[in-house]
């Protein structure tokens, strides 16, 4: 399924939660739970294919301050990754935030995501700072301990 042209955003349904609890932990990091996926208070979105509306390809979590949407998580299953749905559901956020009346959108990514840099970058995003020991570390098997990491902040402005 990797034709980007037959791909909906839409909000999340609880019948979603399985679905993502499936992927999410893998790819993003955070204690990702049915209840905490339900509960949440900011506006949520999946990306599914219009031929499977049932199986989710992607989920964006994001929130609007007056002028500003703030993108808080975007994740692809990993089966779609490189195939244009992250540019797709990003594309949905930000169009949504548009029409909300938004004039830009902020992001933090961790110092070490060169992927997800390299893919905000090209959306047209630009570094605008960072914050020192933003992330909780990530400790690797092999290690015992590990460092928090700095986060780099990122904006798009729309106009």
């Amino acid at each position: 399924m990797s034709d980007v042209q037959q791909v909906i955003s839409r909000k999340l349904q609880e019948s979603d939660a399985e679905d993502l609890l499936a992927f999410l932990p893998d790819v993003l990091s955070g204690s990702w739970t049915r209840s905490s996926l339900l509960a949440s208070t900011w506006q949520q979105r999946v990306l599914v294919c219009d031929q499977t509306p049932d199986s989710v390809a992607g989920y964006a979590e994001f929130y609007f301050v007056t002028d500003e949407c703030h993108l808080l998580n975007i994740a692809i299953r990993p089966c779609n990754q490189r195939s244009g749905f992250g540019t797709r559901l990003l594309q949905f956020v930000l169009e949504e935030a548009s029409e909300a009346g938004c004039t830009r959108c902020l992001l933090e990514v961790r110092a070490s995501n060169a992927a997800a840099i390299a893919f905000y970058e090209k959306a047209g995003f630009v570094r605008a700072g960072s914050r020192k020991d933003y992330y909780p570390a990530q400790v690797e098997p092999s290690k015992s301990t590990a460092a928090r990491e700095d986060a780099l902040l990122y904006s798009l402005s729309f106009c």
